[in-house]
This record gives C-alpha cells, sequence and structure tokens, in this order.
C-alpha cells in the first residue's frame, strides 16, 4: 500500500529542509565518539549534507525564476499596454523575486562558511577572550595555510587549547598560564602572518614547521605540568563526596 501523497510530500520537505539548514553549533567541544576534535574540519558525512543543500538552494532558485520570469514578461507587457493593476502586481512580484533571491543568497553563504563552535573551558572559568582569538587564528589558518603546513599549525593551535585550559583555573598569572596566553595571543598569529608574508618555498616552510614544533613543545610542557594538580583535586573530589554520601559504620553489632 503506497503512502498517501500529503504524507510523502511532508517527508519530501522535512528532507529538503534538512539538508538546507544552517549549520548549527557543535553540542560539545570534547571529542565525539569518532575521535574528532569539534575544533577541526566538519566531518565528511555534514560537508556532503552542505553540498547538496547549496544544490538544492540553487535548484530551488532556478525554478523560481522559471516561474516568476514569464510572470514579470505578461505584467511589463500589461503595464506598457496601460492595463490597471499591472503596475503594482509587477512591483509585488518584483519584491518577491528580490526576497526569495537574497533569503537564498544568505542561506547558501551560511551553508558555505564554517559552522560555529562553542567554546568549551573548565567549570572555575567560564570561555575566556584566549580561546576565543585562538579558535579565529585556526579558522583563518585552515582557510588560508597550504596542505604541507596546515596540520603542524592545527597540532599547536589544539596544544595550545588546552595549555589554556589547564591554566584556565590559576588564581595567578603564572609562568605558565602567561606563556598559554601569550601563545595565543600574539605567537601564533605573528607567526602565521609572518609565513605568508614570504614567497612560498621549502624554506619558508621548514622556518615555519620548526617554530610550530617549538610552540607545540612548550604548550604540551604546560599541559602536562598542570596533571598533578588535576590529579589531586579530583581525588579531593571524590574524597569529598565520599564523605558526604557514604553512611561511616558506626562499630555496632
Amino acid at each position: 500500500m503506497t503512502a498517501p501523497v500529503p504524507s510523502r510530500l511532508g517527508r519530501v520537505v522535512r528532507q529538503v529542509r534538512a539538508l538546507i539548514r544552517p549549520p548549527g553549533a557543535a553540542l560539545s567541544m570534547r571529542p565525539g565518539l569518532d575521535g574528532r576534535d569539534p575544533w577541526l574540519a566538519p566531518p565528511p558525512r555534514e560537508r556532503i549534507r552542505r553540498g547538496a543543500g547549496v544544490f538544492v538552494l540553487l535548484a530551488l532558485a532556478f525554478a523560481g525564476a522559471l516561474l516568476l520570469l514569464p510572470l514579470a514578461l505578461l505584467l511589463g507587457a500589461g503595464t506598457l499596454f496601460g492595463v490597471d493593476g499591472a503596475g503594482w502586481l509587477l512591483a509585488l512580484l518584483l519584491l518577491l523575486g528580490l526576497g526569495g533571491l537574497l533569503w537564498t543568497a544568505r542561506r547558501t553563504l551560511s551553508l558555505l562558511r564554517p559552522a560555529p563552535v562553542p567554546l568549551h573551558a573548565p567549570a572555575s572559568a567560564p570561555a575566556t577572550g584566549p580561546e576565543e582569538e585562538l579558535y579565529g587564528v585556526l579558522q583563518q589558518a585552515q582557510r588560508q595555510l597550504p596542505p604541507q603546513t596546515r596540520p603542524a599549525f592545527q597540532s599547536a593551535v589544539l596544544s595550545a587549547r588546552e595549555a589554556l585550559r589547564a591554566t584556565a583555573g590559576d588564581t595567578t598569572l603564572s609562568r605558565e598560564a602567561f606563556d598559554a596566553r601569550q601563545v595565543s595571543r600574539q605567537d601564533l598569529p605573528e607567526l602565521l602572518g609572518a609565513y605568508q608574508a614570504l614567497p612560498p618555498g621549502p624554506e619558508a616552510d621548514r622556518t615555519f614547521l620548526e617554530q610550530l614544533a617549538l610552540i607545540e613543545r612548550r604548550m604540551e610542557e604546560v599541559r602536562l605540568s598542570r596533571l598533578p594538580e588535576q590529579r589531586r583535586r579530583l581525588r579531593a573530589n571524590g574524597e569529598y563526596l565520599r564523605s558526604k554520601y557514604v553512611p561511616e559504620e558506626n562499630g555496632e553489632d
């Protein structure tokens, strides 16, 4: 038994709306089940959905143009011959077409641009300026860097992000916290600009990669330096929970 026409039409409409919806923010800044970091490029399935959405939008725009163009020609002829109301209808039709064109352009751009990603920070400190700036630098680099240097820059940025998060709970500006913020706000953006100002070539790539390795090594040192304190806090929290929720034995028979 075939599905009713309204049911099939509604299913098609839902599928089209799913294809052309703008990319939403990721639910979490932690890697997903596939181990993919949300700061990096979207998964292949999401890229395919966006590409299909752009194709659908262009097809809808073409179909709308085929529908409105004959009507516009008829109303234009009616306006020339003085038919009552033809001018107003033509103006209304042109406004409708302009609105559809603007909507299509806006939705297409939203599918082409990178998806917004919410920043994550430990519960003791909200997302801060350095991490937002660091993500902006990464987005710029992913659009502009060549394939041979892009992975190393991404790795250095992710190391700086983890160093920022590891030092986010510091009550004073320690050397580690200062280095993490300095790398995020100054060192990486300046290094990216200096590399892009040079003519492309193996020498520029080698120098760029060497400096990225220095930054990544230092950021990994910062992250590792905070592991003992993080483990101590986790153990202290476990002891607190046990004392709060596990009843003590009174030793009575």
